[in-house]
């Protein structure tokens, strides 16, 4: 009988935790981004929860959500703060090869010196 192998993945501590959300577009999907010492991770929440109003959101970002963004921090290029309406608590980032990305962060300020520190890049300030 051939013998299989199994990779134990062990999870990488997470150092910094904050909810926010992920724009594609003018859609903003609710979640909850996560630093590790490596890669930046976003948890999407599920919609479902909108359809219970008020009550449904706040569940909805406690829920564990599922995974649907990892980024290491060697595939980032450039990092700046960015604006939506009066909104200003948004980063966009631009990958080295090219596509673009904007999470919302809840806890913004401590989250932009968690990564800096984490990961050693710097957040470019609001452009005027």
């Amino acid at each position: 009988m051939p013998e299989t192998a199994t990779t134990a993945t062990t999870a990488e501590p997470v150092l910094f935790e904050s909810s926010g959300g992920l724009m594609k577009g003018r859609r903003m999907f609710v979640g909850r981004v996560e630093l590790t010492a490596t890669r930046l991770v976003y948890y999407r929440s599920s919609s479902l929860w909108m359809m219970f109003g008020l009550i449904g959101a706040l569940l909805g970002r406690r829920s564990a959500g599922k995974r649907d963004l990892e980024i290491e921090f060697a595939k980032i290029a450039t990092v700046a703060r960015g604006k939506y309406g009066l909104n200003k608590k948004i980063l966009d980032f631009k990958m080295r090869d090219g596509s673009e990305l904007r999470l919302v962060i809840d806890k913004f300020d401590e989250f932009v010196e968690r990564l800096t520190s984490i990961s050693g890049l710097t957040v470019a300030p609001l452009a005027s």
